[in-house]
């Protein structure tokens, strides 16, 4: 993942899932993730939040970036 890149999230909770959309702005930091498993940093509603970068899918990569350039553990998706 690079900065910029627009990401879908998908968040499955106890009463069904919801898609959500947001820029990647920046890895989380040690302090940030304090236990949680939000592992990157995204812009999404109006504000930063924390996400789960193996919930995530990179739907479009800024210039010369490939899709096998994407680093979302768990992706198993072809190019």
């Amino acid at each position: 993942m690079k900065v910029g890149d627009l990401l879908s999230y998908t968040y499955y909770g106890l009463h069904g899932t919801s898609e959500h959309f947001g820029l990647f702005l920046r890895k989380a930091t040690i302090v940030e993730q304090n236990g949680d498993w939000g592992d990157i940093i995204v812009l999404a509603d109006g504000r930063e939040q924390q996400w789960t970068s193996w919930q995530c899918v990179v739907i479009s990569a800024q210039d010369g970036i490939t899709l096998e350039d994407r680093k979302c553990p768990g992706d198993i998706s072809s190019t």
